[in-house]
């Protein structure tokens, strides 16, 4: 019985540290996703100034 429950904590652990480093990676990708996502509306928000000043 104290096998089982050694081979139980040592699986939640591990499923818990997996969620961590997941949970880390996507607040990191979620940051790098809005400053990506940031700077190209600022290039369109440009860009499409620039095409409509030009165009007039």
């Amino acid at each position: 019985m104290p096998f089982r429950h050694a081979v139980l904590t040592r699986l939640y652990i591990q499923i818990y540290t997996w969620i961590q480093q997941r949970h880390m990676f996507n607040e990191l990708f979620n940051e790098l996703f809005n400053e990506l996502y940031e700077i190209k509306m600022t290039e369109i928000k440009l860009s499409s100034n620039f095409v409509y000043k030009s165009w007039r």
